[in-house]
């Protein structure tokens, strides 16, 4: 007779086996087993059969490879390989020493029970088989590094009761993580990813958000955010710039709405940005960087419309689709059509970064059809000395527009041409030129930028050299810059002056102002708050602004 005995304390028990087992039926022999194949069947039986370990109300101490029951209860104390755990307890110690030594430890999942304390898990390494949930109001977090599962195994991470999970340990593995933070189907909780990942499945976020709080939170697959109520953010107290090249996916249908947070500003890094139809951005502070390329799926008309108060920055874009960018929180349905592949700009800020180690030198955006109504754009020309930002024909719709550039490299800002269908807009371009940028209208002649003096000098100013004007075309050799109107072209009165014929008139200084009887003026101009006295005459006209 062999002798075999299996010492762990959880069996307490020993099972004798002979040489062979021989199962005979009618005089027939059927199955002959080893001795070790018995007891491999018996282990295999065992681990088919995972059972649940529940904390305590009353453990001893925080330790989890306790072998009473006073700190688990279930089938197997402490919990064994390929065992799940659940923690509901709201009494005894909340920060909790995963000490079991087994390295090939797996858990095959781990849930935190509505009503239970808010606990901090740390210690040894495990692999995790299968989910994590939380269904309490507080704070979870787990510390320990966990290595997922196989290539095509998805393992869900759900908060439904409004609650925080935080995951900083290392996770690796080839296994896809799907977070979703909702009570019933209403977005709440956050999870929160702050260690240094190498998974390589991928990110799945449909509801609630997600704070990407590590350069490598990510790990190495792409992140994939779907459904209507997603959110994302970084937390981590300074900016990021995502590592890994992770590729990103807007996916889902028409408008589905995306929110940056914006804690701190997040840099999508090099990653590819795919989207597969018009998508809603809400950047509600800071600054969202699309680092890589920009691109639409095959055949798809797609979009972007910018709601929010943040800045959606691009340093590497490269576009074939339609870009529309709306902001300042302005509803988006309805609101703008995708034709033309315009850029369409509503209150929104946009920055075309020409500083970045891989920004192109031409065009972070591609030269489409423009419309203003309320957006600013600025070109960073931080980078490489004589980068060109193209556009092409600007219409101007309604609102306060600014184009202004940051850096102190050459920077050429050019405009194909501009709509004259602003009348009665309300609109206004104000187009801020340093002395290393240069604004220029490429094609047309100088009548397809109106300038003063007309009857719709109001729509375009220039500020240069620290002073705002009305914007001016140059001629000659150089036909088409933009250039702040030149001072000679103002009337710079002292004292209380009449006038009778028509001039732009520079105020500053000016205390009392006198029109003729049949007097005129294109426009005032202001610098500095100022009080001025300003008598009309019975038939004065002002054609500017």
């Amino acid at each position: 007779m062999a002798c075999i005995s299996l010492g762990q304390r959880r069996l307490n028990r020993e099972f004798k086996f002979s040489s062979k087992i021989e199962l005979t039926r009618r005089g027939r022999r059927l199955l002959l087993l080893s001795a070790a194949a018995a007891v491999g069947a018996l282990f295999a039986g065992r681990s088919a059969m995972a059972a649940t370990e529940t904390w305590t109300t009353g453990p001893s101490d925080g330790t989890w490879n306790d072998d009473t029951t006073t700190n688990w209860t279930g089938t197997d104390i402490p919990p064994i390989t390929g065992d799940s755990i659940a923690f509901g307890a709201t009494t005894g110690p909340t920060t909790l020493n995963d000490d079991l030594t087994n390295s090939a430890f797996t858990l095959a999942g781990i849930a935190f029970n509505s009503g239970g304390a808010s606990y901090a898990i740390g210690g040894n390494a495990f692999s995790l088989g299968g989910n994590i949930s939380s269904a309490i109001s507080g704070s979870e977090s787990i510390s320990d590094a966990m290595v997922l599962s196989a290539v095509g195994v998805t393992q869900a991470i759900t908060n439904t009761n409004g609650g925080t999970l935080v995951l900083s340990g290392a996770i690796s593995g080839a296994g896809t993580l799907s977070f979703s933070n909702a009570i019933g189907s209403v977005p709440s909780g956050l999870t929160i990813l702050s260690g240094s990942n190498s998974y390589s499945g991928g990110t799945m976020l449909t509801f609630g958000t997600l704070d990407i709080n590590n350069a490598s939170a990510l790990g190495t697959g792409p992140l994939t955010i779907s459904g209507n109520t997603a959110a994302f953010d970084n937390a981590s107290g300074s900016p990021i710039t995502l590592a890994n090249g992770v590729p990103i996916n807007l996916s889902g249908s028409a408008n589905s709405s995306f929110t940056f947070v914006g804690t701190n500003s997040l840099n999508t890094g090099s990653g590819t940005v795919t989207f597969n139809t018009s998508h809603i951005i809400t950047v509600n502070s800071s600054t969202l960087t699309i680092g890589g390329v920009l691109a639409q799926q095959s055949g798809t008309l797609a979009g972007l419309i910018l709601q929010g108060l943040g800045t959606l920055a691009f340093s590497n874009s490269t576009l074939t689709g339609t870009v529309q960018l709306q902001g300042g929180g302005i509803p988006a349905a309805n609101s703008v059509t995708y034709v033309n592949a315009n850029t369409y700009m509503g209150d929104a800020s946009l920055l075309l970064d020409f500083s970045q180690a891989n920004s192109p030198t031409t065009n972070v955006l591609p030269g489409n059809a423009l419309t203003l109504a309320g957006g600013n754009i600025t070109v960073n020309a931080g980078g490489a000395a004589g980068v060109t930002q193209n556009f092409g024909v600007v219409t101007l719709d309604a609102g306060y527009n600014t184009f202004n550039v940051t850096g102190s490299n050459p920077v050429n800002i050019k405009f194909t041409s501009f709509a004259s269908s602003f009348e009665n807009k309300d609109g206004l371009v104000n187009f801020i030129i340093p002395s290393n940028a240069t604004y220029a209208v490429t094609t047309g002649s100088n009548e397809s930028l109106t300038f003063a003096p007309s009857a719709n000098q109001s729509a375009y100013i220039a500020t240069q050299n620290g002073t705002m004007s009305w914007a001016s075309l140059t001629t000659g050799t150089n036909a088409g810059t933009i250039v702040a109107l030149p001072t000679s072209s103002y009337i710079s009165p002292t004292g209380t002056s009449s006038f009778t014929s028509a001039a732009n008139i520079d105020m500053s200084g000016v205390p009392t102002l006198t029109f003729a009887a049949s007097g005129a003026a294109f426009s005032l101009r202001y610098n500095n708050p100022q009080s001025t006295t300003i008598t009309m005459g019975p038939t004065t006209t002002a054609s500017g602004g």
